[in-house]
């Protein structure tokens, strides 16, 4: 889950990338939901959770990975555990990922039974559980979190930058039982070196190691590799050279991509072995991706034009892009935030834009449709009135008929977030209580028919360091009744 300020792909690459990529994600999370310049998976599509299973749009099968790419510790780039080499400090029984780079030692557990303890999750009020981060500093905690609900299991996915040991832990927890099924280490970060979860979808989870190579220090060496979540070996299915720093990243059972030059461009590809990306949707006006989501062969995404421009498109391999909301001029209106569990969308539509500082607009609705792959089939239905009042972040999921979304309201110093879950079937809402003093409202991670997860942050201030970030589950039984809106809701829009 990366969500820091956008990067053009022609700057110099610093010399301690992943410090750079972790510290901008930890002071833009907060702040992202609020920004023109919002990133994320958070923003449209976030951790891409949801409940149901990911929805096919049409491309074929991609070809067996198991078959074509084993598990890295046995043939990935046909090195073995003696030429890798496994660093002082491995839990006893992990196996080295390669490649990625000599000086980026990376382990992975090659099972459940071998990982690191899950977390110790603790009681946070009704129906709420939680498990606490220490975040004493800038290079320390949670720097990115994912999340998926899938027939009846729930997979959160983070990572716990530990400062100043240079290490980092990725790992992906398996609920209700609390099974890591997935645990890696890389030793090295100091080394300019990072390994991170790129994305997670309900039936697929993109991995990325990347670090500077070549004498300029301009070109990353990057290897990508997916697995299905609940595994815990996963699969190389690109390695190349480029010269690009990604901005937003998604992932499907079909495909996964990657937001560049300062979300201007967006690049794929299938999810078979490559050592170049495909280019796929680039702007025509200046125009910049700030979400998007990637859905069987179709990825859905925002882009912004400050001041002039704010619309959601799809895209697919076959057809390119198509717009799916969108106005002939912000005076008319604008659109944001798409986010689907494949079953159904959900997204912000705005009207009485104001000249002021952010592009507040006067009325802004959630809206939601059926899920759709092409733009004619589009069914919106408006579900109440948003509290949030622009058209940027948005960061929600969609699952189990519920949509959770973080929404701020601009025109308040500093911005408040709620955090409002919507049922879609007859848009009744509530606001879910806000988190303790000191705290604001993260992304949110999942929801599905029981339970919702989100990251809750420290709030900014001189004593930002000295609290704990968490990750909370929240049972909706126990939130109490929801709030039925006017019937207006059921209008369509246009």
């Amino acid at each position: 889950m990366l969500w820091g300020p956008r990067q053009r792909h022609t700057r110099i690459v610093p010399l301690n990338m992943d410090r750079r990529r972790s510290a901008l994600a930890l002071f833009a999370v907060a702040a992202a939901i609020a920004v023109a310049t919002a990133m994320g998976q958070g923003a449209c599509g976030g951790g891409e959770g949801g409940g149901g299973a990911a929805f096919d749009a049409g491309a074929a099968a991609h070809p067996d990975r198991q078959a074509d790419h084993p598990a890295p510790a046995t043939d990935v780039a046909g090195e073995t555990n003696e030429d890798v080499g496994i660093p002082e400090g491995a839990p006893p029984g992990w196996v080295p990922l390669a490649p990625v780079a000599p000086t980026c030692r990376i382990v992975l557990s090659p099972d459940p039974t071998h990982a690191n303890p899950a977390p110790t999750w603790t009681s946070c009020g009704e129906g709420c559980t939680q498990f606490e981060v220490p975040n004493p500093d800038t290079w320390t905690g949670i720097k990115h979190a994912f999340a998926a609900s899938h027939d009846g299991a729930r997979y959160i996915a983070f990572d716990n930058y530990s400062g100043a040991t240079d290490q980092v832990e990725s790992k992906i927890v398996r609920l209700p039982d609390n099974t890591v099924v997935f645990d890696g280490i890389l030793f090295g970060q100091k080394n300019g070196c990072t390994f991170v979860v790129d994305a997670m979808s309900p039936e697929e989870v993109l991995l990325e190691g990347f670090y500077q190579s070549g004498s300029n220090g301009l070109a990353i060496h990057r290897s990508r590799f997916t697995m299905k979540p609940g595994e815990s070996m996963p699969h190389l299915v690109f390695d190349g050279d480029d010269m690009t720093v990604d901005e937003l990243r998604t992932v499907s059972t079909n495909l996964w991509a990657v937001a560049i030059a300062g979300g201007r461009a967006m690049q794929w590809h299938d999810l078979s072995f490559a050592t170049e990306a495909n280019p796929g949707w680039s702007t025509p006006d200046g125009r910049v991706i700030t979400g998007m989501q990637a859905m069987g062969s179709t990825i859905f995404f925002n882009t912004v034009t400050i001041g002039r421009f704010y619309g959601t498109s799809l895209w697919n391999p076959t057809d390119g892009a198509k717009p799916l909301v969108e106005y002939p001029s912000i005076d008319q209106g604008g659109a944001c935030c798409v986010h689907t569990d494949g079953t159904d969308m959900i997204w912000f539509e705005g009207s009485g834009w104001k000249k002021e500082l952010g592009d507040p607009f006067t009325e802004v609705w959630a809206m939601t449709s059926p899920f759709v792959t092409a733009p004619a089939a589009l069914r919106p239905r408006k579900l109440h009135r948003a509290y949030q009042n622009y058209l940027t972040g948005g960061a929600g999921v969609v699952g189990g008929g519920f949509a959770l979304t973080v929404e701020g309201r601009r025109g308040t110093d500093p911005i408040i977030f709620r955090l409002v879950l919507s049922r879609l079937a007859d848009g009744a809402f509530l606001e879910v209580p806000p988190p303790p003093a000191g705290y604001v409202w993260g992304i949110p991670l999942y929801v599905d028919t029981e339970e919702f997860a989100v990251w809750v942050l420290s709030a900014a201030g001189p004593d930002h360091f000295t609290r704990p970030m968490s990750i909370r589950r929240q049972s909706i039984a126990a939130l109490g009744p929801f709030q039925q809106a006017d019937a207006s809701r059921f209008e369509l829009a246009r």
